[in-house]
């Protein structure tokens, strides 16, 4: 008997060609599949005519076959991805989509939206008349929320606020003086000679509102100046 015949019978020998069947069987179906589902995808039936389609969606949004609409819908969300970045105090960036001429600027992208905000806020700007702030003064609006908002100090005066609320406020001796408030209502409301000089009230208009010599010396006025104003000699 030769080494052959005294070798004995392995059956792993057995297990492994039955795998490599296997497997190659499984390949052969994977091949196939594959190429049924690349034969049949994307097809659709139209009558009796069979054509291949590519998805919409994919088409318009692809490189340089973007549609108007596509382009207008993402320039809207870049507006007001803009718009909620200026409330926040952040920043926003535009999506740079397609191209045939609908190619979203950055630079332009900003302009539009800041056209587009200071159109929004001339639309919305509140018309400060008398009547508006009588009204608002009723309802318990304070002069400060009126200057915010763009108030002359003479309509304010005209709606009943006083110099001291307008003092509070902020308004400048300057600007109560022009609104037509008196030195005596200003030297009330807590402002110094020297602001009312310095908003252009003469001596003889400080003194005669309440101000002492001292007061108008301090100013600055000179007492050759106070004298022509009316004050006595005594007093300085």
């Amino acid at each position: 008997m030769d080494d052959k015949q005294n070798k004995p019978y392995q059956e792993e020998s057995l297990g492994t060609k039955l795998v490599i069947f296997v497997g190659g069987i499984a390949g052969i179906v994977a091949i196939i599949y594959g190429i049924y589902l690349y034969t049949t995808s994307g097809i659709e039936l139209d009558g009796t005519t069979v054509k291949k389609t590519r998805p919409a969606a994919v088409t318009s949004a692809r490189a340089g076959e973007v549609t108007a609409e596509y382009a207008a819908l993402n320039t809207t969300a870049n507006d007001q991805n803009y718009e909620k970045a200026v409330k926040k105090g952040g920043s926003a960036l535009p999506s740079v989509v397609g191209s045939a001429g609908y190619i979203t600027n950055p630079g332009s992208f900003a302009e539009n939206a800041k056209d587009a905000l200071i159109d929004k806020v001339n639309n919305n700007i509140i018309k400060c008349t008398p009547e508006y702030a009588k009204k608002a003064r009723q309802a318990g609006v304070t002069a400060f929320e009126l200057r915010c908002q763009g108030c002359d100090a003479s309509v304010l005066k005209a709606a009943g606020y006083t110099a001291g609320e307008l003092a509070k406020a902020g308004y400048t001796a300057a600007e109560l003086r022009a609104a037509g408030y008196s030195a005596e209502q200003l030297r009330d409301a807590g402002f110094t000679a020297a602001q009312l000089r310095k908003a252009g009230f003469s001596a003889k208009a400080l003194e005669d509102a309440g101000y002492t010599a001292k007061d108008l010396l301090n100013a600055g006025f000179t007492p050759a100046e106070l004298l022509k104003a009316g004050v006595s000699a005594s007093s300085l």
